[in-house]
């Protein structure tokens, strides 16, 4: 039951309101649990405390702007919740191996892929349990062209793939 509230929690708050602050008394209130009980069963559910979680998302979400996005590195430190550029840098590099101008110049996809995998194990955990259903609605969409490229090799070195096709 519990880990079905956090699964919830997960898919339904955090990842659809990371660039709003979060704080742990707000999220215990969410998964109706005291706030030491509620950290206590993230981290022993996840393998990961709850902050470390947001901080992971917050900052593979920059990654991404960093990589594909003309978005300064000020605007995307302060979209991620830092205060200043330079904290944001000291994150992201203690995270990352490389500041966010040299990721922005030649991104180390290998490095990030292999440091983000607790991330996607914990939302492929997710997308595996079984949350209450929801109500599906099919849409039909006048013909669309679309442009496809084909990724041959690591699924790390994906992001590499993703700039070439966007150039």
């Amino acid at each position: 039951m519990i880990k079905q509230r956090l699964s919830a929690l997960l898919h339904y708050y955090i990842d659809e309101n990371i660039d709003t602050r979060m704080n742990g008394e707000n999220l215990s209130n969410i998964a109706a649990c005291s706030k030491y009980h509620f950290h206590r069963l993230f981290s022993a559910t996840y393998g990961i405390g709850v902050a470390a979680y947001i901080r992971q998302i917050r900052l593979k979400k920059a990654i991404y702007d960093l990589a594909y996005d003309d978005n300064s590195v000020m605007n995307i430190a302060l979209e991620c919740g830092y205060e200043s550029s330079e904290d944001f840098s000291r994150a992201f590099k203690s995270s990352v191996g490389q500041s966010p101008i040299e990721f922005r110049k030649k991104p180390d996809w290998f490095v990030w892929h292999s440091h983000y995998q607790i991330i996607n194990d914990i939302r492929t955990d997710v997308m595996n349990e079984r949350l209450p259903s929801v109500a599906v609605k099919i849409v039909n969409f006048p013909e669309t062209f679309v442009a496809v490229m084909e990724h041959r090799g690591s699924p790390s070195n994906i992001g590499n793939t993703i700039r070439e096709f966007k150039e």
